[in-house]
């Protein structure tokens, strides 16, 4: 599948101040992992758990249980993982958001 899991937030003001003004990361890149050993599996999670085929994802539990399948599976690393998660919790307030984007 040529697409990329993106996560992101939509960003977060309060009383015209800006704390944050929208920020997305690549997290997957669904084309290069096409042959790996779980990847019917990931693709079959997104699909069925997370939605992301049919619309972005803007439930944080869902999110948070994605990030962690990814590291469970073996795609992101121990590190990758904790850097999701600092984004996690730096962001939450601004609205997160996972959505695969079509590759060109």
């Amino acid at each position: 599948m040529k697409a990329t899991i993106i996560l992101g937030c939509e960003g977060y003001q309060e009383n015209g101040f800006h704390f944050c003004d929208k920020v997305e990361n690549v997290v997957l890149d669904l084309e290069e992992l096409r042959n790996t050993e779980n990847y019917y599996n990931l693709i079959k999670y997104l699909d069925r758990v997370v939605k992301i085929f049919e619309g972005p994802c803007n439930k944080a539990h869902i999110i948070s249980n994605a990030m962690y399948k990814f590291f469970e599976f073996g795609y992101i690393t121990e590190k990758q993982h904790y850097y999701l998660a600092y984004f996690y919790d730096m962001h939450k307030r601004c609205g997160l958001i996972m959505t695969a984007m079509p590759k060109k």
